[in-house]
């Protein structure tokens, strides 16, 4: 069985929760000013590193969680900002948005050795946060009273993954880290 294939018999979700944020505009943004609508980048990202912990269920059993991270930012850009090869900086923005989830799979306590499969789910975790980048990103834009992004479906054949979550996926991340 390949090693992606045991991963995903071997993990269900559990959680997706957002861990960081960062958001801003500048002080002096003017709401009715024209801007760019629509005009924006964004990256999503699987963290390399990924831990694990051991919880207690209300039962008492053991309960073994590996928790992976995904990185998202987007930004807004400023008026009159035409795209060239070059990545956008924070001066060709109006407002960046940035993020951390984590995403919780349970798994039997086994699951957390084999860094083969955790190096290979990796490509998932992407997946399964986007809903909830694409809902963070979309509230903290109404938040900040801009335009509202709405960030297209992620799909597996997309270029929309930037090359470091394939990255992360090939050497296995860092692996897991205890914490109890």
């Amino acid at each position: 069985m390949s090693a992606g294939a045991r991963a995903v018999s071997s993990f269900e979700i559990e959680d997706v929760f957002v861990i960081q944020s960062n958001c801003s505009i500048p002080r002096d943004f003017n709401q009715i000013e024209p801007r760019n609508d629509g005009l924006f980048a964004h990256t999503v990202s699987a963290d390399p590193e990924c831990l694990w912990q051991v919880r207690t269920t209300p039962d008492g059993a053991s309960l073994y969680v590996l928790r992976y991270f995904v990185n998202a930012v987007a930004r807004l850009m400023k008026p009159g900002f035409e795209p060239t090869e070059e990545p956008p900086t924070d001066e060709d923005s109006l407002a960046v948005l940035q993020f951390k989830l984590a995403v919780d799979y349970r798994c039997p306590a086994d699951a957390v050795e084999d860094q083969e499969a955790i190096g290979a789910f990796s490509k998932n975790v992407c997946f399964h946060a986007w809903p909830f980048i694409r809902e963070e990103i979309h509230s903290a834009c109404a938040r900040l009273r801009l335009p509202r992004l709405t960030l297209p479906m992620l799909k597996p054949d997309t270029k929309s993954l930037p090359e470091q979550s394939s990255d992360a996926a090939q050497d296995g991340g860092q692996g897991p880290t205890e914490t109890v």
